[in-house]
């Protein structure tokens, strides 16, 4: 499917995909939204995903409900990566700031956090440890600075 398909149903072109979902009695409720997104988990990439997600978000769908399910957030992270959480998080949050900054849009208009200010080297690594981690590996290098 194209991107103009998306927006047709039976040979009638409509003005937004939220208004041809009503049409065709796609979406019909919020629930359905995310059954929707998630039955869309199984055969689209993250990156299919992300787009799709975009998409319904600008058209006005009401996809809060999609952001605070963890299950549909993950499927849009970058899979097979050494990243933790917070760093596939951050990545998503900058493919769709990126995505509405083209449409001149902000991400906070839709409900959506800002992405973390990860921008050193230090700061990625950083990332890639929680509280505990942090503590082993700063004692660790103490101890080796020490001896």
């Amino acid at each position: 499917m194209d991107y103009l398909e998306a927006y047709q149903f039976q040979g009638i072109t409509y003005p937004s995909y939220q208004e041809c979902c009503c049409m065709s009695n796609y979406i019909k409720d919020r629930d359905a939204l995310k059954d929707d997104f998630k039955e869309s988990m199984n055969e689209m990439t993250y990156i299919a995903l992300r787009i799709y997600f975009f998409h319904l978000t600008i058209e006005g769908f009401p996809t809060g409900i999609i952001w605070n399910d963890e299950e549909c957030k993950k499927a849009m992270y970058e899979p097979n990566t050494n990243l933790n959480n917070v760093m596939l998080l951050n990545d998503l949050l900058r493919d769709l700031k990126f995505r509405f900054e083209e449409i001149n849009q902000k991400l906070e208009n839709y409900g959506l956090p800002e992405p973390q200010g990860v921008q050193t080297e230090l700061e990625r690594y950083r990332l890639l440890f929680n509280k505990v981690m942090k503590f082993i590996f700063i004692k660790y290098i103490i101890t080796k600075v020490i001896h």
